[in-house]
């Protein structure tokens, strides 16, 4: 099978314990590595994951420190990193103008992009509606879950 692409959102869920989608986001990444199926993440996914980890509301906050150890051990470790260079920013911005959205839809669009890049066979994320917007049918899109169960 080929490669599959995760959101940010399913890399921060499956590395903080307490967060309520961490057991569905951990055991589709422990499965996909039994299974010796590459998961990739965008470039840009690093920094959002260290953006979202210290800014996560909750009661013993994650320092900068520990959003960086996470990061290396548990969202890292193993994953395939995509990098995407100008020709590709081009286009994703070009893909959000198209879809007429606006705000935070071209972080969508730049992990978007780096999943048409890679040709992986689908993008997993928490919010499909986020990436069903930016995609004519170029690509499935599902939750840990529905990816789970299809597999």
């Amino acid at each position: 099978m080929p490669a599959i692409l995760s959101d940010t959102n399913v890399l921060v869920a499956s590395a903080v314990e307490d967060h309520p989608h961490h057991l569905p986001s951990l055991e589709l990444i422990e499965k996909l590595r039994r299974e010796k199926i590459t998961v990739c993440m965008a470039l840009h996914s690093v920094a959002e994951c260290f953006s979202t980890l210290t800014s996560l509301p909750r009661e013993d906050p994650i320092s900068a420190s520990q959003a960086l150890t996470l990061i290396n051990a548990n969202i890292l470790k193993n994953l395939e990193v995509v990098t995407l260079d100008f020709h590709d920013y081009r286009e994703a911005l070009q893909r959000v103008a198209k879809a007429n959205l606006q705000k935070g839809a071209v972080y969508d669009a730049l992990i978007f992009q780096a999943a048409l890049k890679k040709q992986v066979a689908v993008l997993v994320t928490w919010n499909l509606k986020h990436f069903e917007r930016l995609s004519k049918g170029e690509l499935k899109i599902r939750t840990p879950s529905q990816f789970v169960e299809s597999v």
